[in-house]
């Protein structure tokens, strides 16, 4: 009996792996990404993010474009909507955000990294 409750434990946290605590997001960050494509562009800016109970908001600029949305932690990712952009990335131990975006108007992806100031 004792070991089918092992089995049954072991095969239950194989199922649903423990969520780790992430990290607070809050700060500014430096935005990197490029287009996808063989004409995708590169492209630099600045990100802040501050907490605001479950969700994020979300400031970023790049160049002369403003974008202000709201994310949220769902485990180990950071899901962000942001003016025209779906944003999801992974959370890395040192808070860095690595992940890939869609533009909601075209058929524009790319990728894309905020990493911490």
């Amino acid at each position: 009996m004792r070991a089918a409750i092992a089995v049954a434990v072991l095969v239950g946290s194989l199922a649903f792996p423990a969520q780790s605590q992430s990290a607070d997001l809050t700060g500014t960050y430096v935005m990197e990404g490029r287009m996808d494509g063989p004409r995708g562009a590169a492209y630099k800016g600045e990100c802040e993010l501050r907490q605001n109970g479950a969700y994020y908001q979300v400031f970023c600029v790049n160049g002369n474009d403003r974008y202000t949305g709201k994310g949220m932690v769902s485990g180990e990712t950071f899901s962000l909507y942001l003016g025209e952009y779906l944003l999801v990335y992974r959370i890395a131990p040192d808070r860095r955000l690595a992940g890939t975006w869609v533009h909601i108007a075209s058929d524009a992806t790319g990728k894309e990294t905020l990493t911490p100031k």
